[in-house]
């Protein structure tokens, strides 16, 4: 329960997740992932996400903001991980208690959308 940290609070007890990393060095990549929980919502997993980030060593310079991804609201946390910029992107799928997650890190926004585009 501890590793679900602020999804415990939410009564999650357990999530599921799938997912591929394309990595092109040791801090440059793409991963893009499915979580899946009764009950689960994209809010609670950019939640967790900006929680896990805000409670590392090296994170700093975060920038929340909110956009719309296939018409559904969908959460990205841009932050600097050591002197990585890395972004995280949350939204909810089409299938009900799933969430669709990419994670960035060191790679160009035409990179990011296109992660996000080949996701939907």
């Amino acid at each position: 329960m501890v590793n679900l940290g602020t999804l415990a609070g939410h009564g999650i007890r357990e999530v599921m997740f799938a997912g591929g990393a394309w990595t092109d060095s040791g801090t440059q990549g793409i991963t893009a992932a499915v979580f899946r929980a009764p009950g689960l919502q994209a809010a609670w997993m950019g939640e967790w996400f900006e929680a896990s980030a805000r409670s590392a060593r090296a994170t700093q310079a975060f920038v929340p903001t909110r956009l719309q991804i296939g018409g559904r609201d969908a959460y990205r946390l841009d932050l600097l991980n050591g002197d990585v910029h890395q972004s995280v992107i949350v939204w909810p799928s089409t299938v009900a208690d799933e969430v669709r997650v990419v994670i960035a890190s060191g790679v160009t926004e035409e990179r990011i959308v296109a992660g996000i585009a080949a996701f939907r």
